[in-house]
């Protein structure tokens, strides 16, 4: 008995088991089924919503977008480089006095205009004034000395020449005839000595003659020197002026290379001080009578455009690549610009050149003069 009640008791419970398994089964599998039908309700409603949003995007971008042009024109093209610079005089000269001394008079004043050999100022000269009356005095003395020299030495010769005619004639003696030869040389010897002292004196008058015109400050140099530029001090008036030289030792500001260039400018009205900061446009390149297209232009890129263009895609997808129009235009590089034909831009391929920072010269390309070229682009709202 013990064993038929036992077997009884695992058969109950291993078919309540079973049951249990298969009602948990069947609810797993409708669970899954449910997630499933709510993702895809989700998805399907994302789906209609881009589509309406895609619908009046696109609608609305595409009858209510408005350009801006400027038309392509024909002209003259002038390139510019601007640089500041400080005004400095071509010639600078410092005036001394190669004496010292007291000055005595001050001709010029600041900023008074002079011409070479003007005096500027005078030393006090009764120094050298004395100084070359003294020189003076003692080259007439030596002149005198010299006449009194040849005197002598002629007075000597005479009586030499006579005692050589008694020592001939045995009526002086050879003593006498010596002691007369020695006088003529020494007389000789005198004027040699007087006519040195006679080019001494000579130098020292010249001397002190010189020191004397040292005395006055003259100008070296004639007014009006020449130097440059457009200066704050004058805004509206423009000095011409031309290079002279460019350096090629370069100089480097704020890690940016330069090179100094010298200009000069006719400064005759002495408008120009030494020391003005100035600003100059120096002229690279000037071309005449030349097609050319507004920097504005060469700048502007649909980019809205082309992703509206592109639908769902181009709302919710990665940007396409844009124009490389943002940086500057290089001469000879080829460059996209959109021209508005028939309400609506399209891209035209141009060859630039030259530019001035607002309009570029058109080397080649398909564009005429007047073409109206697209600059900008506005979304109006309803």
């Amino acid at each position: 008995m013990n064993k038929i009640v036992s077997g009884s008791e695992t058969g109950a419970k291993t078919g309540a088991a079973s049951d249990l398994a298969a009602v948990l089964a069947a609810s797993g599998r409708q669970g899954k089924r449910s997630r499933w039908r709510g993702r895809l309700l989700i998805l399907l409603i994302l789906i209609a919503a881009a589509a309406v949003a895609t619908y009046f995007y696109m609608g609305r971008g595409q009858s209510e977008v408005s350009y801006a042009t400027q038309p392509a024109k024909r002209g003259d093209l002038t390139v510019l480089v601007t640089a500041t610079g400080s005004v400095q005089p071509t010639e600078q000269v410092d005036i001394s006095s190669e004496l010292s001394g007291t000055v005595r008079d001050v001709n010029v004043d600041y900023n008074s205009t002079v011409k070479s050999g003007e005096v500027l100022a005078l030393l006090d000269t009764n120094k050298l004034e004395a100084d070359l009356k003294s020189s003076r005095a003692k080259l007439n003395s030596a002149k005198a000395n010299v006449v009194k020299a040849n005197a002598d030495m002629q007075s000597a010769g005479t009586s030499l020449e006579r005692l050589k005619s008694l020592v001939r004639s045995n009526v002086s003696t050879q003593q006498s005839l010596d002691d007369a030869s020695y006088k003529y040389d020494s007389a000789v010897a005198a004027k040699q000595i007087n006519e040195a002292e006679v080019l001494a004196s000579e130098a020292d008058l010249q001397l002190a003659e010189v020191n004397l015109a040292k005395a006055k400050i003259i100008s070296p140099i004639d007014g009006g020197q020449k130097a440059k530029f457009t200066v704050d001090a004058y805004p509206d008036r423009t000095f011409p002026a031309e290079i002279e030289q460019i350096r090629f030792a370069s100089e480097v500001v704020n890690n940016v290379v330069t090179y100094k260039a010298v200009l000069s400018v006719d400064n005759a009205d002495l408008l120009l001080r030494p020391g003005m900061t100035a600003t100059a446009d120096v002229t690279v390149e000037a071309v005449k009578d030349t097609l050319m297209v507004s920097n504005a232009a060469l700048r502007y890129a649909p980019a809205q455009a082309e992703r509206r263009g592109r639908g769902i895609f181009g709302i919710f997808g990665p940007p396409r690549q844009r124009n490389n129009n943002a940086g500057p235009a290089l001469k000879g590089a080829e460059r996209r610009v959109w021209v508005l034909r028939n309400g609506r831009p399209a891209p035209v391929v141009i060859q630039v050149g030259s530019s001035d920072g607002q309009f570029t010269q058109v080397v080649s390309g398909d564009i005429k003069e007047n073409d109206a070229l697209v600059t900008d682009a506005t979304a109006r709202a309803n």
